[in-house]
C-alpha cells in the first residue's frame, strides 16, 4: 500500500461520514434516511436500471479501448471513477425529472445549501490543484480532475432542479 491509496481511501471514508451526517441534517425528521412515497420509489428504481445500464456501457466502451491500446488522458484514479459519474448523471436526471428525487421528509432549502457548499468546495479543490500545475500533469488528468466533475455534477443538479421548478410552474398556469 502506498501513501496515495491511503489517502484516497481515507478521503473517501471521511467522505461517507461526513455524508451521513449531512443527511441527518437534510432531513426535516433528522434521521439518515430519505423517505419517498410509492411512486418516487418506482421512479427510482427504473433510475437505478437506467444508470447501471449507462455504467454497463460505458464500462464496454472503456474496455473496447483498452483492447485496442487506446491511452486515454486519464489517470487510473480519474478513469475509475467516470463511469460512476455518468451512472450518477443519469440516476439523479431521471428522478429529478421524474420527482423522485427530493424525498418526502427533505428540507429542500437545506438540501438546496449543502449542494452549493459541494460544488463550491470541489470546484475549489480543482481550482486550487490546477494553480498548482497539479489538475493535469504531463498532458493526463490526475484525480483532482474528480473534484472538477462533482463540482460540475452538483451545478448540473442544481439547474435541472431550478428548470424542473420552472416547467412545473409552467404547467400549473396552463
Amino acid at each position: 500500500m502506498n501513501t496515495t491509496m491511503i489517502a484516497m481511501a481515507t478521503g473517501v471514508v471521511v467522505g461517507l461520514v461526513i455524508s451521513a451526517f449531512l443527511l441527518r441534517y437534510m432531513n426535516k425528521n433528522g434521521v439518515m434516511k430519505t423517505e419517498y412515497d410509492e411512486m418516487q420509489q418506482k421512479a427510482r428504481g427504473k433510475a437505478y436500471k437506467y444508470a447501471f445500464y449507462a455504467m454497463m456501457i460505458f464500462e464496454a466502451i472503456l474496455g473496447i479501448l483498452a483492447s485496442g491500446e487506446v491511452v486515454l488522458p486519464f489517470n487510473n484514479w480519474t478513469l475509475h471513477f467516470m463511469p460512476i459519474f455518468v451512472g450518477l448523471v443519469v440516476q439523479i436526471s431521471y428522478c429529478i425529472w421524474n420527482d423522485a428525487y427530493i424525498g418526502l421528509n427533505t428540507n429542500t432549502g437545506r438540501f438546496a445549501a449543502i449542494s452549493v457548499v459541494i460544488a463550491l468546495v470541489n470546484i475549489l479543490v480543482a481550482g486550487l490543484e490546477a494553480s498548482k500545475g497539479n489538475l493535469i500533469v504531463d498532458g493526463i488528468f490526475q484525480a483532482s480532475f474528480t473534484n472538477l466533475i462533482i463540482g460540475i455534477l452538483f451545478g448540473v443538479i442544481g439547474c435541472e432542479l431550478l428548470l424542473k421548478k420552472i416547467v412545473d410552474n409552467g404547467a400549473k398556469e396552463d
